[in-house]
């Protein structure tokens, strides 16, 4: 089994995640003088959020002993770009 990592973010969670970008005070997001520290404080306090509304979450994908995934939509193009192998 090799374990990959993912978010699950269902409609009420994305209506919560909503709700709190939008009442979240965001001011200091543009205190900084330089463009890469407002962009380094907004990602912050964004998947500060994020993690709050859809954590990440380990899953496990089975394969068999020859390697071949049980799941028939993984395949090993789709395992590079997620980085699991």
């Amino acid at each position: 089994m090799k374990m990959s990592h993912q978010r699950k973010l269902g409609h009420s969670q994305l209506c919560n995640m909503s709700e709190t970008l939008t009442t979240t005070d965001w001011e200091d997001v543009f205190h900084y003088d330089n463009v890469s520290e407002c962009y380094d404080s907004f990602i912050a306090h964004f998947m500060n959020i994020l993690d709050t509304h859809a954590p990440v979450r380990k899953i496990t994908i089975p394969y068999n002993l020859q390697g071949d995934y049980l799941v028939p939509w993984m395949n090993p193009g789709l395992m590079t770009l997620s980085h699991i192998v």
